[in-house]
């Protein structure tokens, strides 16, 4: 048996455990860069929150290596019943967009910071990231639009993604979802 699947039709639990801690790493860092405006700038609050967001980020970086090298070695259970090629392609593709985009935002915050002037600093850590690039202030300004921009196309990914196991589970009535549960 392989390690990414089991008799049960489910992927193997360590895809399962990465796929919804990957979930909640996301929430984490979307909730601690929304609180951000809770708080004024210069707050050790605020300073906390953004900690917070970078340490979630590179959490997310480091998470990702795992769950690809997780993911690509064994065999996934098949959707039953089996869907047409283009439907998997279609799949295929969300997957590549979805991590390429978990891959890149992580490291476009780390240099758009770096590009302001400051280093990644997660403070409840003491911890500094080293910096990637010199202060540049065209860079961070393109690399913030950038990141803000990924941040909403991530969402949009992920809500899609939801829809369509959804879709799966209640219409097609298949095992697509059922098999990350």
């Amino acid at each position: 048996m392989s390690t990414n699947q089991n008799k049960s039709g489910k992927f193997s639990i360590i895809l399962r455990f990465f796929h919804w801690s990957g979930v909640l790493i996301m929430v984490g860092v979307y909730a601690s860069v929304w609180m951000r405006h809770l708080y004024e700038k210069g707050t050790s609050e605020r300073t906390l929150v953004m900690s917070l967001h970078f340490a979630l980020g590179i959490l997310l970086l480091a998470w990702l290596v795992f769950r690809l090298l997780a993911y690509f070695p064994g065999v996934k259970p098949p959707i039953v019943p089996a869907q047409p090629e283009w439907q998997a392609g279609a799949l295929r593709l969300m997957h590549g967009l979805l991590w390429a985009i978990m891959l890149v935002l992580p490291l476009s915050g780390w240099v758009m910071v770096n590009a302001g002037g400051r280093a990644v600093k997660i403070s409840f850590l003491a911890m500094e990231l080293p910096v990637l690039v010199s202060k540049n202030d065209t860079l961070a300004k393109m690399l913030k639009e950038g990141h803000e921009v990924m941040a909403v196309v991530l969402l949009i990914l992920v809500a899609g993604h939801t829809l369509i196991g959804l879709w799966h589970h209640f219409f097609k009535k298949d095992n697509a979802l059922k098999r990350m549960l």
